[in-house]
C-alpha cells in the first residue's frame, strides 16, 4: 500500500521535528538527593551523633568522610586545633558515646586534617 505524497510529507515532518529537551533541574536535584541519602546511610548516623552529642567546638570543625564495613570511621577536621579537641573528647569518653548512638559498630576513629 503506497502512501500519498501528503502522508509521506506528514511522516517526514513527524520524524524530523526537533526534540524537546528537559531543561529543568529535577534530574540533577534527584541525583544529589540520592547521593546525600546514600552517604548518610553509609555513615550509620555518625554525623548526627557527632552533631548531637559532641561539644559545639568539636562538632563544628569535624565532618565524616567515610565509615568502612570493618568499623573504621574517617573524620576530617579543619585544622590541627580542631583535631586536638576531637582527640581529647574521644579519649575522655566521646568514643563510647558515639558507639552507643551509632547504627554501625565503631572499632576505631581515624582523624585526618583537610
Amino acid at each position: 500500500m503506497r502512501r500519498t505524497p501528503a502522508q509521506q510529507l506528514r511522516a517526514l515532518r513527524e520524524f524530523r521535528k526537533p526534540r524537546e529537551f528537559d531543561t529543568t533541574i529535577t534530574r540533577d536535584v534527584e541525583k544529589i538527593r540520592k547521593d546525600v541519602s546514600k552517604r548518610y546511610a553509609a555513615s550509620g548516623g555518625l554525623d548526627a551523633a557527632l552533631a548531637e552529642h559532641a561539644p559545639a567546638l568539636v562538632a563544628s570543625g569535624v565532618t565524616v568522610q567515610r565509615v568502612t564495613p570493618g568499623g573504621i570511621a574517617t573524620l576530617v577536621v579543619a585544622d590541627a586545633a580542631a583535631g586536638y579537641e576531637l582527640d581529647v573528647w574521644l579519649r575522655t569518653g566521646g568514643m563510647e558515646v558515639l558507639r552507643a548512638h551509632c547504627k554501625v559498630a565503631l572499632r576505631r576513629i581515624r582523624v585526618v586534617q583537610g
